[in-house]
C-alpha cells in the first residue's frame, strides 16, 4: 500500500500546499502524456521518456533529481491519474476544506504521490515526514527463491544519469532459468546482488565495482548471458 500523506504532520498550510503540489505535478504529467498520445495518433514515433519539470514549491524536503518521466507508467496509469485528480480537485480549488484527520484524503493523496514517484523513479517527500527524502531513487526488491523461468526486475526506460536499484535475492537458478535486471531502452542479464547505473555514454557501471562497465546486448562487449557477467 502506498505511504499516505501525513496531513497531521504537515499541518494546515503545508497540507494544503502539499496537495496542490501533487495535483499540479500530476496535471503537468497528464498534459505531457496527452500531447505524446496525440503524436502517436498522428503516426509519429512516441518518446519513451518525457521531460516534465518539477513545479516550484516549498513543501518538499529536498531538491528532486532529473525531471524525466517514464511514459510507460503513464500509459498504464493515466486513468488512475485522472480519477485521483478528480478526488483532490475540490481541495485545490477552494471548494472543500482539508480536515487534517481525514485518513481517506491522506490515503488518496498518497496514491497520487505513489504514481508520481513511479513515473519519475524517485521519492517526493514533504518536510517533516519520516520516509526516504525527496530525490531518493525508487528501488525494486524481489525475494525469488528458486527460479525456473525468466524473472524481470523492472520494466522501464532509464535515462542518462539516472540510476535504478534492483535487489534480486535468489537461492537457486535452475536449468533454463534467467534473471533480468530490467528491460527498456537496454536489456541486461545479471546476477543477484549487482547494481548498475546508466552513464551519459549509455554504458552500464556496476555500483559495487566502479571499474566494471557493461554495454547493452547487441553492442560491442555486451554480456550475452549470466555466465558472461560472472567472468
Amino acid at each position: 500500500m502506498p505511504d499516505p500523506v501525513t496531513l497531521t504532520v504537515l499541518g494546515g498550510v503545508a497540507a494544503t500546499e502539499g496537495i496542490k503540489f501533487l495535483y499540479g505535478q500530476a496535471a503537468e504529467l497528464l498534459q505531457a502524456w496527452r500531447e505524446r498520445r496525440g503524436k502517436v495518433d498522428a503516426g509519429d514515433a512516441p518518446p519513451s521518456q518525457l521531460t516534465v519539470p518539477i513545479l516550484d514549491n516549498e513543501v518538499l524536503d529536498g531538491a528532486p533529481a532529473q525531471p524525466i518521466a517514464d511514459a510507460t507508467v503513464l500509459d498504464r496509469e493515466s486513468k488512475s491519474l485522472v480519477r485521483l485528480l478528480g478526488v483532490l480537485s475540490p481541495y485545490v480549488h477552494g471548494q472543500a476544506d482539508i480536515d487534517l484527520a481525514d485518513e481517506e484524503l491522506g490515503e488518496q493523496a498518497g496514491c497520487l504521490r505513489a504514481l508520481l514517484e513511479a513515473a519519475y523513479g524517485q521519492r517526493f517527500t514533504f518536510r517533516g515526514e519520516q520516509r526516504d527524502p525527496t530525490g531518493t531513487r525508487v528501488s525494486v526488491t524481489q525475494l525469488l527463491g528458486e527460479v525456473e523461468g525468466a524473472v524481470l526486475g523492472a520494466d522501464a526506460d532509464v535515462g542518462p544519469g539516472v540510476d535504478l536499484d534492483v535487489d534480486q535475492n535468489v537461492t537457486t537458478v535452475k536449468a533454463g532459468g534467467s534473471i533480468y535486471w530490467f528491460q527498456g531502452s537496454h536489456r541486461l542479464v545479471m546476477l543477484p546482488g549487482q547494481r548498475f547505473c546508466v552513464l551519459d555514454s549509455g554504458d552500464f557501471r556496476d555500483l559495487a565495482t566502479p571499474s566494471a562497465s557493461h554495454r547493452s546486448p547487441g553492442e560491442t562487449g555486451a554480456p550475452a548471458d549470466a555466465a558472461a557477467l560472472d567472468q
